[in-house]
């Protein structure tokens, strides 16, 4: 643990530094340095501290923090980039006091626990830091892995430093992870059984916005009734392949539009610029455009992904033709838009192969089977039909995972009962 926590000090500086490069194309990293040091403006002592990282794990965190506050908890959110940030605020508002996380060195983390006093930690899906767990064990707060996901990818990285990961898999009272794949390898790890269970993911008992249906009609009467294929949360590489692809789909679809929607909106302009270069009529979602004749529109706006699913004829989610592991399409399927994805998913393996099993969504591999199987879902509406249909009822039957996750904190006196548990 000293080597580990001399390395980190080493490595400090490297950190800094990237954030501050980032900064230049993102000027919200500069902002609120000091909490990144744990320099978090004093607070009373609070219940939860839960720790997301980015956009994704913070939005996949929505239901646990719905049920925490539920239970009258004061919950203590820290998130590591300014995209998690961002989706935070718009979340929860002022339901939840937030943070930047600080760094994993000792007097960082002292700054931090100092200040916010939590008594019980909670990380999402493969947070495993282990200076952060050495101390919260030395003032005797407990903490445990939510969500757990460790890819076979991630297993070959952690396996190599098993010696280091094993103390810090240790200190967590519970290890709740999405399946028992998953399971396997957090055992393999170092894990105790006793602390590792398969709960499934919480990510499938998120819930649709009460407005979400307006929204969708005021925009659609914006845009009006042609037919608009998504391509959600891209990363470079895979918007070239869309564009292609949806060249090849206008050849037979001539009203179909292209919605690019970037994983980084910070790439919303030269996404822009690409389609246009292309020769498309192309303009921006926050362009009062919309209502003009437009081939493509490039999302810019943060949280409005579930309104253009819900506009969608179908979508394809990115991360996957490209080796990212995959995004979140689980919000496709609740909103019901038909889905498509490339073949790496392993963010999701178990729920990826469950999906592709019942034929909930469908799998290409690359630009031309991208444009054949859209053409198939556009042309044949009983197809299309089915697709929504299996993609909803596979996120009903996986339902439960957040109050498996409760019932497990509670069983390891992690969390108390409410009035209404115990009634």
């Amino acid at each position: 643990m000293l080597l580990y926590r001399l390395l980190i000090l080493l490595l400090l500086p490297v950190a800094i530094g990237r954030l501050l490069i980032r900064s230049f194309g993102e000027p919200a990293y500069r902002r609120h340095l000091d909490e990144r040091f744990g320099k978090v403006r004093s607070t009373q002592n609070v219940d939860v501290w839960l720790h997301a990282v980015s956009a994704g794990e913070t939005i996949a965190a929505e239901p646990l923090v719905r049920a925490l506050l539920a239970r009258s908890l004061t919950v203590f959110l820290t998130v590591s980039t300014p995209a998690g940030r961002e989706a935070a605020q718009r979340l929860y508002g002022n339901k939840v006091r937030m943070a930047y996380s600080p760094y994993d060195t000792w007097l960082c983390v002292s700054f931090f626990l100092s200040r916010v006093r939590p008594r019980l930690a909670l990380f999402m899906e493969t947070e495993i830091w282990p200076g952060w767990l050495a101390s919260l064990q030395q003032r005797g707060i407990p903490a445990a892995l939510i969500n757990g996901r460790l890819s076979d990818k991630s297993y070959q990285r952690y396996a190599r430093i098993r010696g280091l990961i094993k103390p810090a898999l240790l200190r967590f009272a519970l290890i709740g992870c999405q399946s028992s794949a998953h399971r396997e390898r957090f055992l393999a790890l170092g894990a105790t059984p006793q602390q590792v269970q398969a709960l499934g993911s919480i990510k499938f008992d998120a819930s649709l916005p009460d407005d979400l249906p307006v929204r969708i009609q005021e925009k659609q009467s914006t845009l009006g009734a042609a037919p608009l294929f998504l391509a959600a949360s891209t990363h470079p590489g895979e918007d070239a392949q869309c564009l292609e692809a949806f060249k090849i789909l206008r050849q037979s679809f001539e009203s179909l539009r292209l919605v690019l929607a970037p994983r980084h909106v910070t790439r919303a302009q030269s996404l822009l610029e690409e389609a246009q270069a292309a020769g498309w009529r192309a303009c921006s979602t926050s362009d009062p455009c919309l209502d003009q004749e437009v081939d493509v529109f490039v999302l810019d706006e943060m949280g409005q992904l579930l309104t253009w699913y819900g506009l969608a004829s179908l979508t394809f989610v990115g991360g996957s033709l490209v080796p990212h592991g995959g995004h979140n399409f689980m919000e496709a399927a609740l909103v019901g838009c038909p889905i498509l994805v490339g073949p790496s998913l392993y963010n999701f393996e178990s729920m990826a192969d469950a999906f592709l099993t019942e034929r909930a969504m469908i799998q290409v591999s690359g630009s031309q089977s991208l444009a054949s199987e859209a053409a198939k879902v556009l042309s044949e509406p009983d197809r299309a039909e089915a697709l929504r249909r299996k993609a909803l009822a596979m996120v009903r039957q996986e339902t439960g995972a957040l109050e498996r996750t409760i019932r497990a904190l509670q069983e390891k006196g992690l969390l108390g009962p409410t009035e209404q548990d115990q009634s």
